[in-house]
């Protein structure tokens, strides 16, 4: 009867640890209802000329109202008051996908651009640096986007693939970054969405988005009247916490302390 009540007792542990285990792994959306993250998105040249990464922030949008949370794109993308966006109230995590409802773009003038002359075809990358608010195990980050005639991801056999890195600390450079998964390319012409995954994931508080862009020299110049550099309408972060939350942890002591009380009992029978 006692060996019968010690192993009803380890049983019952056992599987609190393995349903606390699966629940800690159970990846879900990092992004949308995070009250504590926030992103930034950060220009890496203007006319060919690079930029110190993670240095020069700005807000995207410009012309056809294309916008993020409601701020003004910033033509020059000097700025004094361009910074992080909360989750709460950024465009990209809002759990909004529909392009023709809501959308970001105007990325010209901020793009590390490589090209010729004016009209020739033109290609470069801009970051979005997300801070999780926390330590978490990234497992999928999923985009999506719409590419157009007027809205150009890098796609086909173009150059410049849309890249994710991760961080465990607020990156200074590239050196810093660590790259998720294999860059990958929007598809002309088309909605949908980039997948980027890594078995077992990725323990990290930020996750870079590193956008390539393809237009027209014209269209990434910041001179140009158009809003070139695709639509990205939602990001979806997908993970775990790296470590037990407190109230999981009070849950182990609990079934410690109803453990320790059981053996006693049972010993002074």
């Amino acid at each position: 009867m006692r060996n019968q009540y010690i192993i009803a007792m380890l049983a019952a542990v056992a599987a609190f640890v393995g349903a606390g285990s699966l629940s800690a792994q159970t990846s879900t959306n990092l992004v949308y209802g995070n009250t504590e993250g926030s992103y930034t998105y950060y220009a890496r040249g203007q006319e060919g000329a690079a930029l110190d990464e993670f240095t020069v922030a700005f807000y995207p949008g410009s012309y056809s109202g294309s916008k993020d949370g409601g701020l003004t794109w910033n033509q020059s993308f000097v700025s004094s008051d361009a910074g992080s966006i909360s989750f709460a109230s950024g465009e990209l995590s809002n759990n909004v996908t529909d392009p023709s409802t809501e959308f970001v773009a105007g990325f010209q003038g901020v793009t590390e651009y490589a090209g010729g002359v004016n009209g020739d075809n033109g290609f470069g990358y801009y970051d979005i640096l997300f801070d999780l608010g926390g330590s978490y195990v990234v497992t999928e980050v999923v985009i999506t986007y719409n590419d157009g005639a007027t809205y150009r991801w890098a796609t086909g056999t173009n150059d410049y693939p849309t890249s994710i890195y991760t961080a465990s600390s607020m990156p200074t450079s590239d050196a810093d970054l660590t790259l998720f998964g294999d860059p990958a390319k929007a598809a002309a012409n088309s909605t949908g969405t980039i997948t980027f995954s890594e078995a077992g994931g990725v323990t990290a508080q930020y996750l870079d988005i590193r956008a390539g862009v393809y237009s027209t020299y014209a269209d990434l110049n910041p001179a140009s009247s158009d809003n070139r550099g695709g639509k990205i309408t939602e990001v979806a972060i997908y993970g775990y916490a790296a470590v037990p939350e407190p109230s999981t942890y009070a849950l182990f002591f609990g079934f410690g302390a109803f453990l320790f009380v059981g053996i006693r009992a049972w010993k002074r029978k």
